[in-house]
């Protein structure tokens, strides 16, 4: 008889086991699929264009501020009139 319980116990632990394991592959499976549908990867597609663009804005942004800077710092070391930052006397 004791047998018996043995033989029900495992009998239940591999069917346990067998039906954990198929679902978590099936789960894994339909995650893969659903991140290589098209829906999906045009979303996917989008939010990266749309994140690329922002840093191409910023870029430029901060690159155009750097020139303006470095423009008016320019402007006032090259004046008409001075010399590395000296005036000039006029002939």
């Amino acid at each position: 008889m004791r047998w018996l319980f043995r033989r029900v116990f495992w009998m239940g632990t591999g069917v346990s086991v067998g039906f954990g394991g198929a679902m978590w592959i099936r789960r894994r499976i339909q995650r893969a699929v659903e991140a290589v549908m098209p829906q999906r990867v045009s979303s996917n597609v989008a939010k990266g264009v749309r994140r690329a663009g922002g840093n191409v804005v910023g870029a430029v942004s901060e690159g155009r501020a750097a020139m303006q800077a470095r423009e008016a710092e320019m402007r006032r070391e090259y004046a008409p009139g001075m010399s590395r930052g000296r005036q000039v006397p006029r002939l």
